[in-house]
Order: structure tokens, then sequence, then C-alpha cells
């Protein structure tokens, strides 16, 4: 109940700024949440973004009983989603536009190439607490809408080694992160970059079971000098390549907990060294267009990054003629380049081309 939403009522509290939230109302929601120009007025700089939006009102007691729980999942949410909310006392037609009838709800907005994809989560009556790790798992299962995290261990259907194997093996023409901590759910870093890594496929195991770690290392061959690394205990990241492609270990002992950020710069920087397929058209796609947003722009005194291609007649005999640039344990550099004549940073981009391919290139080099 309660006066009507947005007049003004003698007597009325003052309502209160909650802590690490944004405020959106009529005016700068459009400019804020799906980044339309608006001067004077930020728009963010990456696609996509999401926000949690927490709706209350002044008038409304459960609200009050949930604020210490919003501010707690607001203070662990940047940079993985944007914390804000609507003040239905305030800004009813907005609360109504995205879908909201009654406080306290939460809602649930994803936004790519500026097209929103929103969900509502209203409490039932009554309910007057919610535990902040709800609140997250709610941003977290919207986040990954479109790009689902696969968990394997505890309270799955992927326990066992033949599960886990099938699991990773449906995923084993994409880029693979599978992220081994300690927990039992992803950490809210990794929904983060399930949204903004849409084709690399991630997996999380709960690695408090030891055999669950052991099946995850049979499943993806990986070495026993990497198994230490990733042994009993710590938190660490696999990134796999293709099939056949080794597999980088990151080894994590804070259990995960670091910035978000950092796990998308682990995982962004790896996804590189995917070696796809190309053909004609995509062999511009690989080595010209994607360059400058796979690759950081070369500094003073360092030279543009370059693309290898392997002109091969299966996709193993390319592997193998690769494997010292995609291991890092050859130079790095093409035949006839010197490390010390061509400084440059990163990785080259590699790809292959089957034989039956091979003379539509003819007239490239």
């Amino acid at each position: 109940g309660g006066p009507r939403a947005g007049l003004p009522v003698r007597g009325a509290p003052e309502p209160k700024a909650l802590r690490h939230t944004v405020r959106l109302t009529g005016s700068n929601y459009a400019p804020f949440v799906r980044g339309e120009p608006d001067s004077g007025t930020p728009s963010w700089d990456h696609d996509p973004s999401f926000w949690l939006i927490y709706v209350h009102s002044i008038w409304c007691s459960p609200c009050e009983g949930i604020r210490d729980a919003w501010e707690s999942a607001a203070a662990r949410a940047w940079p993985s989603f944007r914390p804000a909310d609507i003040l239905m006392d305030e800004d009813h037609g907005l609360a109504n536009r995205l879908g909201v009838r009654r406080p306290p709800s939460f809602v649930a907005v994803r936004v790519v190439d500026g097209r929103e994809t929103r969900h509502v989560w209203t409490l039932p009556r009554g309910q007057r607490k919610v535990a902040a790790a709800d609140v997250l798992a709610f941003a977290a299962r919207y986040m990954t809408e479109a790009n689902p995290v696969v968990r394997l261990g505890a309270g799955t259907s992927a326990t066992s080694p033949k599960a886990v194997s099938r699991a990773l093996a449906k995923a084993r023409d994409h880029v693979r992160a599978i992220v081994i901590s300690s927990r039992p759910a992803p950490p809210l870093g990794v929904a983060s970059c399930a949204m903004r890594l849409p084709t690399v496929r991630f997996f999380h195991v709960d690695g408090r079971r030891p055999t669950l770690r052991t099946s995850v290392f049979g499943a993806v061959g990986l070495p026993e000098a990497q198994r230490l690394r990733c042994g009993q205990g710590s938190s660490c990241i696999l990134v796999l390549r293709e099939a056949g492609w080794p597999v980088e270990v990151v080894t994590k002992d804070d259990g995960l907990t670091a910035h978000p950020t950092d796990l998308h710069r682990i995982v962004h920087s790896r996804r590189r060294w995917y070696v796809p397929k190309v053909d004609a058209s995509s062999y511009f796609e690989l080595c010209y267009e994607h360059r400058g947003s796979l690759l950081p722009a070369p500094g003073p005194g360092e030279a543009s990054d370059f693309c290898v291609l392997s002109l091969a007649a299966s996709a193993g005999a390319a592997r193998e003629a690769l494997a010292p640039l995609a291991s890092g344990s050859g130079p790095g550099y093409p035949a006839g380049v010197s490390n010390d004549t061509l400084p440059r940073r990163g990785p080259p981009l590699l790809g292959w081309v089957s034989r039956e391919r091979q003379r539509a290139f003819a007239g490239f080099f």
C-alpha cells in the first residue's frame, strides 16, 4: 500500500541513498544503461553491458530489511555488472516500463548493441529478507544466458570421468576456459567473462574433490608437470585452444577472488592462440580486421604483430608445423626474422589453409 508514487506527501520520510549504487531516473536511464549520447552524460565504453537494478520504495516496509543485502551485493558487483536502483516513489513510470509492478524487485538488464534483454525478480509478498548471495546468483544467471557456464562437480550431472570428458568434448571446436576453484559455484568474474567473451566456452570445476580434478586433467591430457601446478587445494585456470593444442595453466592461489578483470585479461590474452581453418575470405578477417580488437597496438620501438598461416594437408600436419609458435617453445618469429632486429609484443595470429583451398591463396602472396 502507500501513497501514489510521484505525489508529494506531507510527512514522507526522506529517501536514503544506497551505497555503491547508481540512482536511475526517467531522464538518465537511456544514456546510462543503453549508452545513448546525451550532452554531459557519460556512456559506458564496453559492449555488452549488464545492469542489476534494485526497485524499492519509501513506503515499502520489506525494502528496509533487504537494504543491507543489496548494499553487500552492490559492493562486490563492479566490474562484473553495474548496480543501480530506482525509487518507485519518484519514477513509477520507469519501473513500470521495465516490467515492475511492486517493490521490492530486481531487474537484470543486459545490453548488446543498444538492445535490451530484461528479467524481473519480484519477491513474494511478506518476504523481508534476502541473501546477498541470492542477489548475485540472479545476476550471474542472466549474465550468462547467451553463453552459460557449465558446472562440473557436486550438484551437477557431470561428476564421473566419462561425464566430464563428454561435457568438455562437446565444446572441442571452441576455445575453452576451465576454472578450477575451491568453491561449489563459479565466482562472479567467470560469469562476467562468459558474457563478454561469447566465443569462449567456460567451465567451472568444484575442485574440492581430488577425483574430479583428476577427471578433468585426464580429459584434457594435462601433462604431469602442469598437474602439479594445479594440484589439490589450489585454484587455477586451464585455457584450451582447439583439440590437440597445448593447454595453458594459470595458477591463482587467491582462490580467484582477485579483480574480475584479471580473469578477463588471462582468458582474453590466451584465446588468441586459437588456430582456425581459414579460406580466402576469412583470411582477411583473421589477419587484418580482427587485429585491432585482439592485439594491442605496438608501442614506441615495437613492431606490429603478424599472422602466420600453415599450408597443410590436414589439421594434424598444421598443428605439428605451428606447435613451436602455439606452445611458446619456439622463437615466435617467422623464419629469417631475428629477435634482435624485430622486437614485438604478443604472439602472432595463427591459422591454417587446407590443400583444396590453397589455390585461392595463390594471388595473395
